[in-house]
């Protein structure tokens, strides 16, 4: 099994999380598995041997290093250009293994469409039955430009319902192979630490209300959060809001901006805490909170990931509605309140809602922690490699 990841794992956030825990289950399933990963120039990369004890993943299987001249600020085509040589670079290696060699066929798993590219041509050269099987997943739509890479590979694998259905429509692919196959929460699902206990350990008012979001963090996200703790703050006494996560630049914007508004004693900023460890931070909260900008290109297909995460930790979940809403929380109030009215003002009415419901949403968190419990990596992976009969 060879993974291809378009990004540095090394950059130790949301992305590569999903691109480990993927090799790690395909490892567990008994096979030989390398990551390949392009190495990108990062003042707050992490070391490569920390990355198994950063996303909390057991060292079973190979990552391989591609050094290459892009740094975080790169142009996307300079990044498509690198993936590509990559990719071919791979694919040499795979197709002339498969020519020369009668080790077994290879499946190559890849998260970018141009560095499976090369495969798609290469593998041509290969006899039936000896070449490289190929799978895409993807999060969002293909291009029109890619649609003769989707077309040629084995199994199409997407996030939601939606994207299988517009995939398999809009380049004519038998609906077999396309794989619907849901994320499962980042971590693996336990029972979550004591709300007391979380707070001790973070050092955090046991008293006070709190609101929490962990994930991906820009200007246009975190303007949104600051706004929505000043309302909340407003209306709860001793309300605070915890921000988890972000690099260094956009800490520093956040921290300035938290003060422009007056939120200094209201918002906490841990910075970016290890995935491993992030579950703490949730556990200590009396609302996670999900909001995503509808700028964000994946917008109209996205199933957060984050969103399993949080039904795992069984708090009550507040969410600014997206389309696939009902794919991930179910209903307005089955699994997390849904906010329609996507403002500040919105999202701050529906923690405030969250904060009073009776009981501390009980039934609704149960609901939820009931629905993520089947979903692991392993179960994921196991559904793709079934895809082949």
């Amino acid at each position: 099994m060879l993974f291809l990841a378009p990004g540095d794992v090394t950059k130790g956030r949301v992305e590569p999380i999903s691109w480990m825990r993927t090799c790690e289950a395909y490892a567990e399933l008994g096979m030989a598995v390398t990551l390949a990963t392009l190495r990108i120039r990062r003042a707050d990369a992490i070391p490569l041997d920390e990355v198994w004890r950063h996303f909390g993943v057991e060292r079973q299987f190979r990552i391989l290093v591609f050094r290459t001249r892009l740094d975080q600020d790169s142009s996307l085509r300079s990044f498509r250009l690198w993936g590509g040589r990559v990719g071919t670079r791979l694919a040499f290696r795979s197709v002339r293994a498969a020519l020369l060699s009668d080790a077994p066929t290879e499946i190559v798993h890849a998260r970018s469409p141009v560095m499976l590219a090369p495969f798609v041509v290469l593998r041509r050269l290969v006899r039936r039955g000896r070449r490289p099987i190929l799978i895409l997943e993807t999060h969002a739509l293909p291009t029109d430009a890619n649609a003769w890479i989707v077309r040629s590979c084995d199994l199409i694998v997407v996030n939601s319902e939606a994207l299988a259905r517009e995939v398999s429509s809009r380049f004519r692919i038998a609906s077999g192979r396309v794989l619907h196959a849901p994320l499962p929460p980042h971590n693996p699902v336990t029972r979550p630490a004591r709300r007391s206990d979380a707070r001790a350990a973070l050092g955090l008012d046991i008293h006070a209300p709190i609101g929490c979001y962990t994930g991906k963090m820009t200007r246009e996200h975190n303007e949104f959060l600051l706004e929505t703790a000043r309302e909340v703050a407003r209306r709860i006494e001793r309300f605070r809001m915890l921000l988890v996560g972000g690099n260094p630049r956009i800490l520093e914007w956040t921290r300035r901006r938290a003060t422009e508004l007056g939120l200094d004693d209201i918002v906490i900023l841990p910075g970016f805490v290890p995935p491993s460890e992030v579950g703490t931070y949730q556990a200590a909260a009396d609302v996670l909170v999900y909001h995503m900008p509808e700028t964000v290109g994946i917008f109209p297909y996205t199933t957060p990931a984050k969103g399993y995460e949080y039904q795992a930790m069984e708090r009550p979940i507040v969410a600014t509605d997206f389309p696939l809403f009902g794919e991930v929380f179910g209903e307005d109030g089955e699994r997390a309140i849904r906010v329609v009215d996507r403002t500040p003002r919105g999202l701050a009415e529906g923690i405030v809602t969250a904060l009073e419901l009776p009981d501390g949403g009980g039934p609704m968190t149960g609901r939820a922690a009931a629905f993520v419990a089947g979903r692991t990596w392993a179960v994921r992976t196991a559904a793709i490699l079934d895809a082949f009969g």
